[in-house]
């Protein structure tokens, strides 16, 4: 091999190289042997198995603060790592875990606010869990019973009524404005409250129709055949009495207004029918008597000193006891006809004294036939005829 040849040999890169001193070079033994590159290479090649060297390269810094220092293989690249479980856990240690941490800030977010509302709902339930009394003004229609629910007396909260007793023995001889006091009693404790009588209630009235004379005098009580109220008292009035005056003056039939009210101001307004005639005294003779089931009253029309013949009758009943007064008047309700021992006529009520009164027209004919006898007309004759029987007689309208 020429000397070209052995320059380009010898400018092949063979990386730098540390020899080992203990290994004797391989002598060429005659360089005229090689005919090419190729045939030296692969000389070179065949004699130098034996030859250690080591690669001389910059070694970088650890990697991203892991204490793992890159290896190379021996031409100089870095080969992949190897799984390393230790690996991965101190990447995992390492890494911020966003998504525990939101986690956990709503867990303690949710149980501040349970433990805030806690707090509120047991200081509120606390606060309303007080037992609580508070008395009624109470309000007592008059003629109703006396309430023992205790509950019409007052508002109990957190308490148990059924635990409280209810004092009304003050509540006695009942007067319409009257004021009393009852107490609520709890556990050993009192609470008093102040009951008033009131009257709400209008009178109830029934009226009758009234026949009287020309210029004849009537009062607003004479339409009236029954007032119940529960203050046990009515008044009553002309709604116009100057128009009913005046009405008085001409025969004819009119409806007139009457007002009726009780002690509490409550009032209604009836109308009632009034007819004037010529056929109707002005003066009457009022004969009574006493009868073992009945007393009568007897009011006989005069007319120029004179009976007309016009008659009109009242029985009145006396009841014994207040139970069969009231069963009778239950029993024949808004009739305008009643039947009691044989009589018939228009009722009227007395509540306070338990009367009946029956009112009936008795004819010129039925006062004969009564008396198998014939009435006289005469006012003076009258009067002595019905005396003699036993009756008091006396002038009145």
């Amino acid at each position: 091999m020429n000397n070209e040849n052995n320059e380009s040999l010898n400018s092949i890169p063979l990386g730098n190289m540390e020899h080992d001193n203990n290994i004797s070079p391989v002598p060429l033994e005659n360089s005229n042997d090689f005919n090419s590159i190729d045939e030296t290479n692969e000389f070179i090649n065949n004699n130098t198995e034996d030859i250690n060297y080591v690669n001389e390269y910059d070694i970088p810094e650890p990697i991203n603060n892991f204490n793992i220092t890159p290896i190379f293989n021996d031409i100089g690249i870095v080969p992949p790592l190897e799984k390393n479980d230790n690996f991965s856990e101190n990447l995992n240690e390492n890494k911020p875990k966003k998504g525990i941490n939101k986690t956990l800030f709503v867990i303690i977010i949710i149980i501040s606010l349970f433990l805030v509302g806690s707090i509120v709902y047991f200081l509120l339930h606390n606060a309303n869990s007080k037992a609580t009394i508070i008395t009624k003004e109470v309000s007592l229609e008059i003629g109703d019973e006396v309430s023992t629910n205790k509950n019409d007396y007052a508002i109990f909260k957190n308490v148990n009524s059924n635990n409280c007793s209810l004092d009304t023995s003050s509540v006695k001889d009942i007067k319409l404005g009257a004021k009393y006091t009852y107490k609520i009693i709890c556990n050993n404790e009192s609470y008093t409250g102040t009951l008033t009588v009131i009257d709400t209630k209008p009178p109830e009235v029934k009226t009758k129709k009234v026949t009287i004379g020309v210029n004849g005098n009537i009062t607003a009580e004479s339409f009236i055949s029954e007032c119940n109220d529960n203050s046990k008292k009515c008044f009553y009035k002309f709604e116009n009495e100057s128009k009913v005056m005046n009405h008085l003056k001409t025969p004819e039939s009119y409806h007139v207004n009457i007002i009726v009210s009780d002690e509490a101001k409550n009032t209604t307004v009836v109308t009632v029918e009034l007819i004037v005639s010529e056929d109707v005294p002005s003066l009457y003779l009022i004969c009574t008597k006493d009868f073992e089931d009945y007393k009568i009253t007897n009011k006989f029309g005069i007319v120029e000193s004179m009976f007309n013949k016009y008659t009109n009758r009242t029985y009145e009943f006396h009841f014994d006891n207040q139970e069969e007064y009231n069963t009778f008047k239950d029993n024949n309700k808004d009739k305008e006809d009643v039947t009691y021992k044989n009589i018939t006529g228009a009722p009227n009520y007395n509540d306070n004294n338990l009367i009946l009164s029956i009112n009936k027209e008795i004819s010129y004919d039925d006062l004969n036939n009564e008396d198998d006898d014939i009435v006289p007309l005469n006012f003076g004759e009258l009067k002595s005829f019905y005396q003699n029987k036993g009756y008091i007689c006396k002038i009145g309208k």
